[in-house]
């Protein structure tokens, strides 16, 4: 039977435990110098509660890239990323109990795309397209039980 030497590298004892050191200090000196990419800043109301909070890129926090409103009993309000300082992509905002108020998107702090608003029900209140801060298209109305009761085309 023909045996073939295994021509590895095996480490065992004092230079194994040195090895691994080495290697985990190596990963810990990387981790530990990275830098932070992102710094949360809070407003409150007078109580403490958080008021608004911006989360910012880069540490010389030149750009907010996300924010978020409070109502003063401390739940959220209305929340959405920014892009150069401007709501830039999905923004939702809730009634104060938690449930969903409203979904609205944008491109560099003009609206546009669809628009939902929901009762405090959860039920749909009103959708339709937005272009450039303005209501286009079809849009549709239900009640609070969520019956369809009229559409509205703003393009005529």
């Amino acid at each position: 039977m023909n045996q073939q030497k295994d021509k590895g590298l095996h480490f065992s004892g004092k230079q194994g435990s040195f090895l691994l050191l080495m290697v985990l200090l190596t990963v810990a000196l990387i981790v530990g110098c990275e830098k932070k990419t992102y710094e949360r800043v809070e407003t409150t109301w007078p109580d403490g509660s958080p008021q608004m909070s911006r989360n910012y890129k880069t540490e010389e926090m030149k750009e907010a890239v996300f924010e978020t409103h409070f109502y003063d009993s401390g739940s959220k309000r209305v929340a959405g990323p920014l892009k150069n300082e401007k709501r830039d992509g999905k923004w939702e905002a809730w009634y104060e109990d938690g449930t969903l108020w409203s979904v609205g998107y944008f491109t560099e702090g003009v609206e546009n795309g669809t628009k939902t608003v929901y009762f405090e029900n959860g039920k749909k209140y009103y959708e339709g397209p937005i272009k450039n801060d303005q209501r286009t298209g079809t849009w549709k109305f239900w009640d609070e039980e969520g019956k369809l009761v009229k559409e509205v085309n703003y393009d005529r």
